[in-house]
């Protein structure tokens, strides 16, 4: 039996379900790796400088939402549980702050749920069963878990993410200059909010590996979505200086030593072993080139990032989820009768 969602359904599984999830995540853990940013002033403090300083988008963002709470709200003044949280994780936290963190988070989790529908509704030509809604239920419960590390641009990063995706997907079916625009616009803005926005171009690489495009045509493809990555990049650090342009602290062999690091990379390590084992072969071959393609991350993971962070390997298993996707989109196989391979 198909089981079909109402439009009603729908919202509440895209509205209200990431609502309980950044609720649960944000008022519910109490993070004790993440310290000392829920002020004005330690927020700046730590976001202001180094790797972070590039990070303008959710920086900003964050800061304008508390002016808001700050000047519309009383709770700063209210003496409650949530305010006693905040303190323990901040002497000088503000509970204005911390719900600007939620805010912003709760909107861009709807947002890259969203488009994560979306995706789906494009692969599989507005065929939307009830297994395709499993997916989208399951990526909402999945991604908040990864994240005990309380940051303001992950969330954002994933609406982008699948924002991209989405125009890619639809420009591949045809090809339009006002999409092709926009994807480089979005990728601008992307890179405006982090990094990682360079995953998405080798998503484009992976996909293009998929269809079996020759290289001359794929390297016409993704130039300008490269451009607009690299131009935005460089840019940042030429406004705002090179220091730490790239990573901010040496961590290789503390990643290889700590027991909580070494657990993070085989967290990394088991979810893409376990999305690659669960592909149709049609997508194996994308999943491969994407890993390939994104070494230059993975190498800065390794270098400069703390493994255990298991958030740094989100952006990349959202994509390989992604590729996975497509290859069932593409066969005769059920989303979720996967074949059985040695």
């Amino acid at each position: 039996m198909n089981k079909q969602f109402s439009k009603y359904e729908l919202l509440t599984i895209i509205i209200i379900l990431p609502v309980i999830m950044t609720v649960i995540t944000h008022f519910g853990y109490i993070s004790g790796y993440t310290e000392g940013v829920f002020s004005k002033d330690t927020f700046i403090s730590q976001y202001d400088k180094g790797i972070y300083k590039y990070r303008i988008l959710s920086s900003s963002l964050i800061l304008e939402t508390d002016k808001i709470l700050t000047n519309y709200t009383n709770l700063n003044s209210m003496d409650n549980m949530l305010t006693r949280i905040v303190k323990f994780m901040d002497d000088s936290g503000e509970l204005s702050f911390y719900f600007s963190y939620f805010a912003v988070n709760t909107v861009f989790s709807i947002l890259s749920a969203l488009f994560f529908y979306l995706i789906l509704f494009n692969l599989f030509d507005r065929k939307i069963s009830s297994k395709l809604y499993l997916l989208l239920i399951s990526y909402i419960l999945i991604l908040p878990i990864f994240h005990y590390v309380l940051v303001p641009y992950d969330y954002s990063a994933y609406f982008f993410n699948n924002l991209i995706i989405y125009l890619f997907l639809i420009n591949e079916k045809s090809t339009k200059t006002y999409l092709t625009i926009l994807i480089m616009f979005s990728i601008l803005i992307a890179t405006l909010n982090r990094e990682t926005s360079a995953l998405v171009i080798s998503f484009m690489i992976a996909y293009y590996f998929y269809r079996s495009e020759k290289l001359s045509l794929i390297f016409q493809k993704i130039l300008l979505p490269s451009l607009a990555f690299i131009a935005t990049y460089f840019g940042l650090r030429f406004f705002l200086g090179f220091e730490s342009g790239i990573f901010q602290n040496f961590r290789l062999i503390e990643n290889f030593i700590s027991p909580l690091n070494l657990f993070g990379i085989f967290t990394g390590l088991f979810f893409i072993s376990l999305l690659y084992r669960i592909s149709e072969a049609i997508s194996r071959k994308a999943i491969i080139t994407f890993l390939v393609v994104s070494l230059p991350y993975i190498a800065i993971v390794f270098f400069s990032g703390v493994t255990y962070e298991i958030r740094l390997w989100a952006p990349m298993l959202l994509n390989i989820s992604i590729l996975t996707i497509i290859g069932y989109s593409k066969s005769n196989v059920s989303i979720v009768d996967c074949k059985q391979t040695v």
